[in-house]
């Protein structure tokens, strides 16, 4: 018995990094439903949450009210989420036509300040932002241009970082992986500093709720296709690296809240995105515990020589995946797979992560 515990875990940890990105790249090219894009420019409103954003609120203003799409079919929409020194009537004013401020008085979190922002959304699509990403100037052109087909009720953008992080490696490959899904149905998850939602398919959302970017577009899913536009890019400038990490724990223990309250975010559980969510979310956050069980239960079932037999392989295979890849991207690798998952689900039971995010 402990050996077939074992094999099952194996097996599982071999299908949630090789198994499912081979199966989501074989399905992209047998399984490929284009998606049928085209010049479509209908009435947007962009939803930007800040708090505490004085730095960063005008130059981001800026770079959203000079992008290509028609400026007399935007609106945006600055949600301020109890921010400790409000937006100035001169701001406003030299803001310019087109952009309105929803202040919420008191600091309520994120998914209040985004259910704020679109409930008060005249636009058939709803763009959401942040404010410490920089757009491409054919972002918001290049996304909308995915709601040509009335079979997308989402599509999420790419996020680029202007630095090189630990985050690199696993950022790559997520990428990858969400175009992969999304050639053949829907990717499981957007960014959250651009991403968009046909406001026929947009539900509030709950006020508790941490991943906030990934129940609205879940739950879109239910109307339609969650689909990855790369050219719809969002830049990450070098002041943000530090925060790479915190966030990294932050969109896993979202992923955990899910997880334990799936009646609660039951709209996250889309029918056409069960299957995905599984593999793509459910499977990585059991990795390390899947690891020890894998471990547990085939010493258990292996005599002590056999055990030292294996040992001597696997030591060596080790070192020569550290020499091959190098300390720094090993390590890398092992806490993304071991440690983040982990540590997530610590701080959500800690309730150290909450709704209240910052800057």
């Amino acid at each position: 018995m402990p050996l077939k515990i074992a094999l099952v875990c194996a097996s599982a940890m071999l299908f949630t990094y090789v198994g499912y990105p081979l199966l989501t790249y074989l399905l992209s090219r047998v399984a490929r439903r284009p998606v049928l894009k085209g010049a479509y420019f209908p009435r947007i409103s962009v939803i930007l949450p800040i708090h505490n954003e004085s730095e960063r609120i005008a130059s981001k203003v800026h770079n959203i009210m000079s992008q290509s799409y028609p400026r007399e079919l935007m609106e945006l929409i600055i949600v301020d989420d109890g921010s400790d020194v409000p937006l100035s009537g001169a701001f406003l004013k030299d803001a310019g036509p087109g952009v309105r401020v929803i202040t919420l008085h008191e600091r309520k979190g994120k998914a209040s300040a985004l259910n704020a922002g679109a409930k008060a959304a005249n636009g058939e699509v709803v763009v959401f932002t942040d404010a410490r990403q920089t757009l491409a100037r054919d972002a918001l052109t290049a996304l909308v241009a995915n709601f040509a087909d009335q079979r997308v009720s989402a599509v999420t953008g790419r996020l680029s970082a202007a630095y090189a992080s630990s985050d690199g490696l696993f950022r790559v490959y997520e990428e990858r992986l969400r175009s992969w899904e999304a050639a053949w149905g829907s990717c499981v998850g957007s960014t959250g500093a651009l991403y968009a939602v046909r406001k026929s398919a947009l539900a509030p959302i709950s006020p508790d709720t941490i991943l906030d970017d990934l129940v609205i577009s879940l739950s879109a899913c239910r109307r339609g296709r969650l689909v990855y536009e790369r050219d719809a890019v969002a830049c990450e400038a070098d002041s943000d690296v530090d925060r790479v990490w915190p966030r990294r724990l932050r969109t896993l223990a979202g992923n955990w809240q899910i997880v334990f309250a799936p009646v609660r975010f039951y709209k996250a559980y889309a029918p056409s995105v069960l299957f995905q969510l599984f593999c793509h979310k459910g499977l990585r956050l059991a990795f390390p515990f899947l690891a020890v069980t894998f471990v547990v239960a085939l010493m258990a079932s292996l005599p002590f020589s056999a055990i030292a037999a294996y040992a001597g392989i696997f030591v060596p295979c080790v070192f020569l995946v550290v020499v091959a890849l190098g300390k720094k991207r090993v390590r890398e690798i092992a806490r993304h797979l071991f440690v983040a998952p982990v540590a997530a689900l610590i701080r959500y039971l800690a309730g150290l992560e909450t709704v209240l995010w910052a800057h």
